[in-house]
């Protein structure tokens, strides 16, 4: 990543009813009768992933020669409210990029972002390096979700410092020019995180991300070490030159289908 943006806040909302997972925080009105209904989601956001395996979800694994190792798999799931995901990876990699070695005890520090391109369009947004669209140009992304707590001191972290940016710049360049948009309390997590291995999920309260209220998105997600260098990146294509962090016209951003935003 050419820059670093580091974000860092206390969201005191995450505690609301509208991030937490409970099945007894949210309810909706039948529109035939009037009387109101429970909302039970999915996925509870607990550490406990046993769910994940009776849902159709959009997925995304690592090639067999990546470098950016750190990421090996994530799953998407998507209800009118939330958007669900499951991040499995390693704690231990060692990760070349152009020659330089990067190993690190991940369960100390590692950093989350997540891309969003949230119109569909390929020329809008900042064209970001690490996915491409048809042809090999960059690909799109107009919304960075970034927290600096994704896993620190050997825990999970709630996300309760997430924030979200709006690409600022002009369309189609790569200049770093993110816009604080001052949402925070969106997001949620939990998991576990060993010497070896992480299993983390999440979810996102789409009323509250711009870049989530549509049906149609790609997603990006990439995790940093302690020096601000990727070390994990999903989806991930193969590279194009033996240790080398090229991988431009390799592989799209997740394309995922979304409900229609729930009431």
């Amino acid at each position: 990543m050419k820059k670093v943006l580091y974000f860092l806040t206390i969201a005191l909302m995450m505690g609301s009813v509208l991030v937490s997972c409970k099945k007894d925080n949210n309810t909706k009105k039948s529109s035939d009768t009037g009387e109101e209904t429970v909302y039970t989601p999915a996925v509870t956001i607990d550490g406990n992933t046993s769910e994940w395996s009776s849902l159709s979800t959009t997925k995304a694994t690592i090639p067999s020669n990546s470098t950016y190792n750190t990421l090996t798999s994530m799953d998407v799931y998507a209800d009118e409210y939330f958007v669900f995901v499951r991040l499995q990876g390693v704690t231990n990699a060692t990760t070349k990029i152009q020659g330089e070695e990067f190993t690190g005890d991940y369960t100390k520090f590692l950093p989350l972002d997540i891309f969003i391109n949230a119109d569909g369009k390929d020329e809008t947004g900042a064209a970001y390096w690490a996915w491409t669209v048809a042809g090999g140009a960059p690909a799109g992304v107009n919304y960075m979700l970034q927290s600096a707590a994704f896993i620190s001191e050997g825990a999970v972290g709630d996300l309760s410092d997430i924030g979200m940016f709006e690409y600022g710049g002009e369309d189609g360049t790569d200049e770093w020019n993110w816009v604080d948009t001052g949402v925070t309390g969106f997001a949620k997590a939990a998991g576990t995180v060993s010497a070896n291995k992480f299993d983390i999920e999440l979810s996102l309260l789409r009323a509250q991300v711009d870049g989530l209220r549509g049906t149609n998105i790609r997603l990006g997600f990439l995790v940093e070490c302690d020096e601000w260098q990727v070390v994990g990146m999903l989806p991930q294509g193969e590279p194009t030159v033996e240790d080398s962090a090229d991988y431009t016209g390799n592989v799209a951003m997740l394309s995922v289908t979304l409900p229609e935003l729930g009431k």
